[in-house]
């Protein structure tokens, strides 16, 4: 069912043989809950039913009785539409069903008839009525029942408050009900798909892509997850894809896992966990920065619009959703020495005395690189489809670097159709200042501080916008954040305004 105002149904068959009566029986109980009865209902069948006798008929004639057959029917308040999807081959004379309709009177059950080529789907017969009622209610009760249905379920579902609760690693076994808690919370909806594969989710946790870590109720059920990633197996990790089942949600579980994956981090031997908290709410913000992560970059459109938490109210449904970074060292860090560009290193000096990392920057070796015989530029990009977001990561600049960005760029937009693109480049190079504001001109804005993103050290993180992303649509918690996104939407608004003039 696609809204409030209308609903679907589809049947699918191995052609038509020994299937009659199913077929029947299925426009019969659709067109019974459009409302239809009596005479009305009988024309309306029988008009259907002779056209898929026609249907019948032609892949007799074509020896392809075998193939798939598609019915679907389409009710909304205004209209009633079937459709036939066939595979058998093309009809040369369009002008057959039109004459098959005047010869059987079909023009005066239906308003509209259709015949379409679909290409390798085959073709489809679309068969088109006015409904005569204004208002369906049986359309609106349904959907209604539904809602009432899922409010049911979700408030069913809550767990006693006194419940008890372990948090524990991962076991083998866990991966089938942590799958079945993302799509309780985001149905399918969720950006990153392996954690709707169970088989992919033990593996990873197998081969230590991924360090998960378990909520369980005194029964033994499954109640949150959090996780560490570790996509290269390097020195630092991402904590994220938390989620909470509906029923246990405000009894504090994310913040004992946050206690329970820092100490787990520590075990592994990471230099830090890196994490992204939403900017559609506050909550996480609020956690990370109660633990000791620092703010440290503005990521833009992180993620599509789609991905919905189930249960959440009162979010802004903005055409994409962004995200902060934020930083947890596990030890204290080293000086750094770092080129960028004169316009950031005020806010990016505000994110350094946060973190507590002594920096020095260094603005006034703005140049490009010097010449050398052979390129020691290292590039990679990446496209993560499931987010439509590219990824594009300098380990070392040199007189191709920029040529090279830009064409990894362009085939980013032009064949993936990202709709973001973050860069990261090397902070402690000294031509990083020098390339950043050269890609200022492509529309490469700042991000922030990437923390040890690159071999372990810090990157000077860039994004290219693609879509439009609103200020106002992002909940921001505290006052260097509020600066930090100031300062990226004015540069954003500096490069629009730009191309405009």
């Amino acid at each position: 069912m696609a809204s409030s105002d209308s609903a679907e149904f589809r049947l699918v068959i191995q052609g038509f043989s020994n299937f009659d009566r199913l077929i029947h029986d299925f426009l019969e109980e659709t067109l019974s809950f459009a409302g239809y009865s009596g005479e009305e209902l009988e024309q309306i069948l029988l008009g259907a039913c002779t056209v898929l006798n026609l249907v019948e008929k032609k892949l007799e004639v074509d020896e392809n009785y075998s193939l798939p057959v598609e019915l679907s029917v389409n009710i909304d308040r205004r209209s009633l539409s079937v459709s036939i999807i066939e595979q058998g081959e093309p009809l040369a004379d369009r002008d057959q069903l039109m004459g098959f309709s005047e010869e059987m009177l079909l023009h005066k059950i239906f308003d509209e008839m259709h015949w379409v080529q679909l290409g390798v789907r085959g073709s489809e017969i679309r068969l088109h009525r006015i409904r005569n009622d204004a208002k369906s209610p049986t359309l609106v009760d349904i959907h209604q029942g539904v809602d009432s249905a899922h409010h049911e379920q979700r408030s069913a579902s809550s767990a006693p408050r006194d419940m008890s609760y372990e948090i524990r690693r991962f076991r083998s076994g866990d991966e089938l009900e942590i799958s079945r808690q993302f799509y309780k919370s985001y149905g399918r909806s969720y950006p990153n798909p392996d954690l709707l594969y169970p088989e992919r989710i033990l593996a990873m946790n197998n081969q230590g892509l991924l360090h998960s870590v378990i909520v369980e109720t005194e029964d033994g059920s499954l109640a949150g997850h959090y996780g560490i990633e570790r996509p290269d197996l390097g020195p630092i990790g991402e904590a994220g894809l938390a989620v909470i089942d509906p029923g246990h949600r405000g009894r504090g579980l994310l913040t004992k896992m946050r206690s329970f994956l820092v100490d787990e981090a520590r075990a592994l031997g990471l230099l830090g966990l890196w994490s992204q908290p939403t900017a559609r709410q506050s909550f996480s913000q609020k956690m990370n920065i109660k633990f000791g992560s620092t703010i440290h970059g503005l990521s833009l459109g992180t993620t599509p619009s789609e991905v919905e938490l189930r249960g959440a109210d009162g979010e802004d449904p903005a055409s994409r959703y962004s995200c902060f970074l934020y930083w947890y060292p596990m030890d204290d860090e080293a000086p750094i020495l770092c080129s960028v560009p004169e316009s950031q290193s005020g806010i990016l000096g505000s994110l350094y005395d946060e973190r507590g990392r002594p920096h020095q920057f260094d603005v006034t070796t703005n140049h490009p690189p010097e010449p050398v015989g052979d390129s020691s530029s290292n590039i990679r990009g990446s496209f993560n489809r499931a987010r439509r977001t590219g990824m594009i990561q300098v380990s070392a600049i040199d007189q191709l670097t920029l040529s090279m960005v830009r064409q990894l760029t362009s085939d980013l937009v032009d064949f993936a159709s990202a709709d973001v693109i973050y860069l990261d480049l090397p902070i402690t190079d000294v031509c990083c200042a020098w390339l950043a504001e050269a890609l200022r001109d492509d529309g490469f804005i700042l991000c922030g501080i990437g923390p040890r993103f690159l071999s372990g050290e810090d990157s000077l993180r860039l994004q290219r916008l693609l879509v439009h992303v609103a200020p106002d649509s992002l909940v921001v918690e505290g006052d260097l954040a509020s600066r930090l996104a100031d300062h990226v939407f004015d540069e954003f608004q500096a490069w629009t305004d730009s191309r405009v003039s």
